[in-house]
C-alpha cells in the first residue's frame, strides 16, 4: 500500500478536482480503504475494540424516551419502527452496528425505505460508508443530489438513494462537510504501534522470548554453504517448538547473542502510552480496560459512570437527535419532542443519583416536596412547608443571654 490504513481519502490537487467540475458538473469523491481500516483498527488491535465495546454495551444499558418538555410522552408509530428496524435486526444489533460504523469510519449511512418522502419508512437499514458516493447536483455547488450505493467492491451494479431516504450520521470533517472523520484518526501512529509491538512480541515468543544474535566466521562461505546453514536454522533451531535446542556449529563459526539494552527496556512503557493515546481519542476511561497506572477515579463505579455521563450518553444523545429530526415530524412528533435517553433510568449513574440524593436531602432552602420532585419521587401531604434545624439562631443573636420561657420561681 502507499498510503497508511489510516489516510481516509486520496488528496487531488485543486486543478484536477476543477477539471473533474467542470466535466460532470459535479464532485468526484475518491473512497478510502474502509476494511484495511477496519481490519487494522478494529479487529487486530484489543484496545479499540475494548474501548468501542464499552461504547456498545453502554448503548444496550440506555433506555430511550420521547420528551416534550419535562413530560414524557408516547409515540407507538415511532416506537414501533426503532424497536424493530428491519427483519434481521433488533434495535440493539441496529445500534451496534451504528456506533462501530462512527466510531471506526467517522459515519453510519441509514437507508429507509419510504417510497414518499412525507411517510415514515417501513424499515431501516445501516449501509457500509465505503459504498456509499454522493452524486452531486449540477445545478446547486455543495448539495448532493443523490447517493450512489455499491453493494460490492467489485460488481458494478448500484442503487441510487434519494437524500430524504439517507441519514447519514457523521462525526464532522473540517475538510470534507460531506463524509466524516474518523474518532480513530489522531490516534492512527498510537494504533500502529500497539501493532507493532503485538508483532515483536510474538517474533520474541517463537524464538524464546530471547533476543536475536549473529554467527561469525573468519573464513569466507561459498553459496552453497551459506544457503545449508540458513536452510538449517530456519528448519532445525526457529520458532518456539524448538526453544532450547542446543546450536551445533562447524567450520568455525561462533554464536553472538544479542543482549537487551535501554530501547528494549522501554518496550512495556511504550505500549502502554500507546494504549492510553486511544483511550484519550475514544473518550474512553483507562480504567475500565484495567491499564496500569491509570487510577484517575476513585473506583471502578466513578470511572463508568463518568463514562456513562461523559462520552456514552451524549453521542447515543447525538445518534437519537439525527433520528428525531429525520424521522419525527414523519411519525408525528411536535417540533418540540426530543428523542432522547432517559437518564433517571441508567443503571450505571445510580452512584451519582446516590450522591445527589444525599446533597439534595441535607438542604434547608426548599420543601419536603420539592425535595422529591427533583429526586423523582410523587409529593405528599403536608412536604410543602419548610424544615430547619431548631438549634440554628441569627448571626447577631451569637452570645446574647436568650430569655428562658418558664416563669421564674417564687
Amino acid at each position: 500500500m502507499s498510503k497508511k490504513w489510516w489516510q481516509f481519502w486520496k488528496q487531488e490537487q485543486k486543478s484536477q478536482f476543477l477539471n473533474v467540475l467542470i466535466r460532470q458538473q459535479g464532485a468526484n469523491f475518491s473512497t478510502y480503504n474502509f476494511a484495511n481500516f477496519i481490519e487494522e483498527a478494529y479487529k487486530l488491535n484489543p484496545t479499540v475494540y475494548a474501548c468501542i465495546q464499552e461504547y456498545v454495551k453502554a448503548w444496550n444499558s440506555c433506555p430511550i424516551i420521547v420528551k416534550r418538555g419535562e413530560d414524557v410522552v408516547t409515540n407507538d408509530t415511532l416506537t414501533k419502527l426503532l424497536s424493530n428496524p428491519n427483519e434481521q435486526q433488533s434495535w440493539f444489533e441496529f445500534c451496534e452496528q451504528a456506533v462501530i460504523y462512527y466510531l471506526c469510519g467517522g459515519e453510519a449511512p441509514i437507508y429507509g425505505d419510504a417510497v414518499i418522502p412525507s411517510r415514515l419508512p417501513n424499515e431501516l437499514w445501516i449501509l457500509r460508508p465505503d459504498w456509499l458516493t454522493p452524486m452531486m447536483s449540477s445545478e446547486s455547488m455543495g448539495k448532493v443530489a443523490l447517493w450512489q450505493y455499491s453493494a460490492s467492491d467489485t460488481t458494478a451494479k448500484s442503487m441510487q438513494i434519494f437524500p430524504s431516504n439517507l441519514l447519514l450520521w457523521k462525526a464532522y470533517d473540517p475538510l470534507c462537510r460531506h463524509r466524516g472523520s474518523s474518532p480513530l484518526a489522531p490516534a492512527a501512529y498510537a494504533i500502529d504501534q500497539l501493532n507493532e509491538y503485538s508483532k515483536t512480541n510474538y517474533a520474541l515468543l517463537k524464538n524464546g522470548m530471547q533476543p536475536s544474535g549473529a554467527l561469525t566466521t573468519e573464513q569466507n562461505l561459498t553459496e552453497d554453504s551459506f544457503e545449508r546453514l540458513k536452510a538449517q536454522i530456519n528448519d532445525t533451531y526457529m520458532g518456539s517448538e524448538n526453544n532450547g535446542k542446543p546450536l551445533m556449529l562447524e567450520g568455525g563459526l561462533n554464536w553472538q547473542p544479542f543482549s537487551f539494552n535501554l530501547r528494549d527496556a522501554e518496550f512495556l512503557g511504550g505500549k502502554t502510552s500507546s494504549k492510553l493515546d486511544i483511550c484519550e481519542a475514544l473518550d474512553v476511561p483507562a480504567q475500565l480496560l484495567g491499564i496500569q497506572g491509570s487510577q484517575t477515579y476513585a473506583n471502578y463505579e466513578q470511572a463508568r459512570a463518568s463514562f456513562y455521563e461523559d462520552s456514552a450518553i451524549p453521542l447515543f444523545n447525538s445518534f437519537l437527535s439525527s433520528l428525531n429530526r429525520w424521522l419525527g415530524w414523519r411519525a408525528g412528533l411536535k417540533p418540540t419532542d426530543r428523542l432522547c435517553v432517559d437518564i433517571d433510568a441508567v443503571a450505571a449513574l445510580e452512584p451519582r443519583r446516590a450522591e445527589r440524593n444525599k446533597t439534595l436531602d441535607t438542604l434547608q432552602s426548599i420543601s419536603t416536596n420539592e425535595k422529591r420532585m427533583a429526586m423523582g419521587y410523587e409529593s405528599v401531604d403536608g412536604g410543602d412547608v419548610l424544615l430547619v434545624n431548631s438549634g440554628l439562631i441569627p448571626l447577631d443573636m451569637a452570645g446574647a443571654d436568650i430569655p428562658s420561657l418558664t416563669p421564674p420561681s417564687l
